[in-house]
């Protein structure tokens, strides 16, 4: 068994004249709640083995928010294919995760919940109702995979929780 972690970059600011979508930062209430994220991360063992993210200023930004609570050093990666693809790069990533046990995805959506929704087939009949009605900006989903991540298969993982509003 695998686990994926799905996390959607926290709230970002609107972007000002000239800036670009790359740029945007995390506002204070996208800040807040990383860390409330983090928090609630550690309390529950759900520390993942590897994080891939997107380079963009707000997934930078949520990720450190995140992971500065997290009690080591976890291997991360930055790829653009997660700010500017479809699902297809999210589902590599998954796919090419090494070794790890678990991964942490850090990315945007519509992939972020285009991903949950191809990779389970079933799950948490809360979770799966909240998933339902979409994927809010510092959403984490928790999906476990049959098998390694090397084998991660559309319709065959289950969606273990859905984390909103930073808390269980």
């Amino acid at each position: 068994m695998s686990r994926v972690y799905l996390l959607r970059h926290a709230k970002a600011v609107t972007a000002l004249p000239g800036m670009k979508d790359f740029d945007r930062p995390l506002d204070a209430s996208g800040r807040e709640l990383a860390a409330k994220l983090g928090a609630t991360m550690l309390a529950n063992g759900l520390v993942p083995d590897k994080i891939i993210c997107s380079p963009s200023a707000r997934t930078r930004e949520t990720l450190t928010a995140v992971s500065t609570l997290l009690p080591f050093e976890i291997e991360t990666q930055f790829e653009r294919a997660l700010f500017d693809g479809d699902g297809d790069p999210y589902m590599a990533a998954i796919i090419t995760g090494g070794d790890a046990d678990s991964i942490m995805l850090v990315g945007h959506n519509p992939m972020t919940e285009e991903v949950a929704f191809r990779l389970c087939a079933s799950g948490d009949p809360d979770a799966m109702a909240k998933l339902k009605h979409g994927f809010p900006t510092g959403g984490l989903a928790i999906i476990d995979m049959p098998g390694p991540l090397s084998g991660a298969k559309p319709h065959t993982a289950s969606l273990v929780e859905f984390i909103t509003g930073g808390r269980l």
